[in-house]
């Protein structure tokens, strides 16, 4: 029952390759994209539908400018090419002219399906915009099933990033700092006034205390700050922590976990990285991990990297997409209409 609530909930609704086509205008396939996306070049008159009756196709108006002739004459139908109109760069490989296939890239099953960040949106959310935008090389297709043993390789991955970068996998700050706080308060003052006179006066005595090192004038009033102060809880100190202590509203920004914002700054440079601790950390196959970090330099484009051998080392993917490289070039830049310039 419970495995069907999770199947109906989180696999795909629909199709998620609709595999629509974009030509040049002297007929030259450039990629395949959603209807989405094909649709956009038409309603900035940048190109036309010239076929829609199966998957859809576009034909631009304007012929994209080559970024690198001499990588186009070693491999004319991988090359790299540039939309200075409007969406930017566009890698024009392989990868991105073949269909795609709705199923599993593991096993192949093409029922509940959904996609799966081959690098975790923890980190990738914080990376520059030339980085993170268009990032489909790194989304893949994985059953429900399949994506159970990929969350298990990924937490231990998560778990040696926050030891390696001494950053805390579950940090707090702000207004989720004070949250926690005003949970734990509200926690000992539901238990004194639950129980009651039932409550040993030794146990009191300690939940007395959590509310006293807990408790901060950001969160109370001045006059519980008091009592406090005398390791005294009276019955209207207690009716307001319990009744009227709400915590704080927080918007989409505030609800992030700060980890991967950190790690991305030492992975820019922004910030140092801290010296290797001498401590072994309790982490699933440390070894394996531990030598994938330590192969190249730590920056985005190795990180990103590292993050795809262990995908294709821990779980054996038999239907990749043709194209698919962990060497995949992943920096792009952007049109002039491009939503990242806006």
């Amino acid at each position: 029952m419970r495995k069907k609530f999770i199947q109906e909930k989180y696999s795909c609704k629909k199709k998620v390759y609709e595999n629509c086509k974009i030509y040049g205008p002297d007929g030259a396939h450039l990629c395949n994209c959603n209807t989405k996306k094909a649709m956009w070049y038409v309603h900035k008159n940048l190109g036309k539908i010239i076929y829609e009756t199966d998957a859809l196709k576009v034909q631009l108006h304007f012929q994209p400018n080559s970024d690198n002739i001499a990588e186009q004459k070693q491999a004319p139908a991988a090359m790299l090419v540039k939309d200075t109109q409007g969406m930017g760069d566009l890698y024009n490989e392989q990868y991105n002219l073949v269909d795609r296939e709705n199923r599993c890239v593991v096993c192949g099953s093409d029922k509940n399906y959904a996609r799966y960040n081959i690098v975790p949106v923890l980190y990738r959310s914080h990376f520059p915009n030339t980085y993170k935008s268009h990032s489909n090389h790194d989304v893949m297709l994985l059953c429900l099933t399949c994506q159970e043993g990929a969350s298990k390789y990924q937490f231990a991955m998560k778990k040696y990033v926050a030891w390696r970068f001494d950053i805390g996998l579950q940090t707090y700050t702000g207004k989720k700092l004070l949250n926690q706080k005003i949970n734990r308060i509200k926690w000992a003052t539901g238990l004194i006034g639950n129980v009651g006179d039932k409550l040993p006066e030794d146990r009191r005595a300690d939940l007395v205390a959590v509310i006293k090192r807990t408790a901060s004038e950001e969160i109370v009033p001045e006059w519980i700050l008091k009592e406090l102060e005398q390791s005294t809880v009276s019955p209207e100190a207690l009716r307001y922590c319990r009744e009227d202590l709400t915590p704080f509203k927080l918007n989409n920004r505030e609800r992030l976990n700060p980890h991967g914002k950190e790690v991305v700054h030492i992975l820019t440079g922004d910030k140092p990285m801290p010296p290797r601790s001498n401590v072994d950390p309790d982490i699933l196959d440390f070894d394996k991990i531990d030598s994938h970090f330590n192969e190249k330099e730590l920056n985005i484009s190795n990180f990103i990297k590292i993050w795809r051998k262990m995908f294709i080392s821990e779980l054996q993917p038999k239907y990749m997409p043709n194209g698919w490289k962990i060497d995949h070039v992943t920096k792009r830049t952007f049109g002039e209409n491009s939503v990242f310039n806006e």
